[in-house]
């Protein structure tokens, strides 16, 4: 059914990245199908933010989380947590500060102390939540996008 809906959201529905995302769950429930991530390139979607795209599918609920780089590419999470240490900061970093990266490098070493982590290759994150999301309202985003920011990172 998944196979189906993305080839009619792809002749029909590419228009409007939103309306392609409908159009993949047509029919279906989370109970059938589980998306982890949405990534959209090439021709057919120039200016499509992809991280936007990902946070729709947490919005939706289709998925429970987003995962984004340094550099802002959409990544599936278990590829890049699957059994590591994890060492994740949350908060709203806007802006990041000196202090917050201060954090983060005391936590990382005081992490690395610990004998369960010695040798093994450790992934540090910072966990990031809007204020509006935290207070359960719809966080407006916009998926198209004229030009990538590098400071817009999520």
């Amino acid at each position: 059914m998944l196979g189906v809906n993305l080839v009619y959201g792809a002749f029909f529905r590419r228009k409007d990245p939103t309306d392609l995302m409908t159009a993949l769950m047509d029919e279906l429930s989370r109970d059938r199908v589980e998306l982890d991530m949405i990534k959209l390139s090439g021709v057919a979607f120039p200016g499509v933010d992809n991280r936007l795209m990902s946070l729709q599918l947490v919005e939706r609920g289709l998925t429970d989380a987003a995962m984004f780089t340094a550099r802002g590419e959409t990544v599936q999470p278990s590829e890049i947590l699957h059994k590591k240490p994890i060492l994740v900061e949350r908060g709203s970093f806007r802006p990041a500060t000196k202090l917050t990266l201060d954090l983060l490098h005391r936590a990382l070493e005081q992490f690395l102390q610990e004998p369960s982590v010695n040798g093994q290759r450790l992934v540090a994150a910072a966990a990031a939540q809007t204020p509006a999301a935290a207070a359960g309202a719809r966080v407006p985003t916009r998926i198209w996008s004229k030009s990538r920011s590098d400071n817009a990172k999520a």
